[in-house]
């Protein structure tokens, strides 16, 4: 059975918000409580709509959402907001998320957490510790090498059947995952002419062979990348 939602976890959610909760009672999310926005105006909404990106009716109808304030509130999970101009709440906008990847989203689907799709297929968050890794894998009588980036260990990065061909060679921990993906990306940007051309999957669990060499960089003219 899920726990009933408090007034207390209602009054944490907003404080991340430019809202200010003036209810002092939570009874369900059909049931309007008092707001009060950056300008002042206090108005009444169900806690349902507010969760959707609704806010002060009085401020919608007299002021168009600017770019300055879209930018702002991208900037809170370290989005960065690309597009110059806005043109609606249904029209798509172009962010760019910490690892670089840029995208096009809705700033009503921005609103409802909804963000890079390339972060979201791998599950790498970059604001968490991480983990670089380079791994020698044994494939069909031949040696690859892989570098690679996992909030996880590699054991539990990989499923059986992959983790039977890899040696992990080495890994390097980062308190943030945003510093171990500009390290990855200056390795195989340095050693792009060994990257590995074919189309065979190698590994199962990976995303794809994007960071697959077919020569052990590590040991190549004796270079030690950390």
């Amino acid at each position: 059975m899920t726990a009933r939602l408090t007034i207390e976890q209602v009054k944490k959610e907003v404080s991340g918000t430019d809202e200010t909760l003036i209810s002092t009672k939570y009874k369900n999310n059909s049931t309007k409580l008092e707001f009060q926005c950056l300008e002042g105006h206090r108005y009444r909404m169900t806690w349902d709509n507010f969760k959707r990106g609704s806010r002060c009716a009085e401020c919608s109808g007299l002021k168009k959402l600017t770019t300055e304030y879209i930018e702002k509130e991208a900037q809170r999970d370290g989005t960065i907001l690309i597009s110059k101009t806005y043109k609606g709440a249904h029209a798509k906008l172009i962010f760019q998320c910490q690892l670089g990847h840029r995208y096009k989203i809705k700033w009503n689907d921005f609103q409802q957490g909804h963000r890079c799709p390339s972060c979201a297929t791998s599950g790498f968050k970059p604001n968490k510790p991480a983990l670089l890794y380079y791994l020698e894998i044994f494939h069909r009588g031949r040696y690859y090498y892989k570098i690679g980036i996992s909030n996880r260990t590699v054991e539990k990065r990989y499923p059986n059947s992959d983790l039977e061909k890899i040696t992990v060679l080495a890994e390097w921990k980062y308190k943030e995952g945003k510093d171990a993906y500009g390290e990855e990306q200056r390795i195989i940007h340095s050693y792009s002419d060994y990257l590995y051309q074919g189309t065979a999957t190698i590994l199962k669990g990976a995303t794809g062979n994007a960071e697959l060499f077919t020569e052990d960089i590590l040991q190549l003219r004796g270079e030690i990348f950390i």
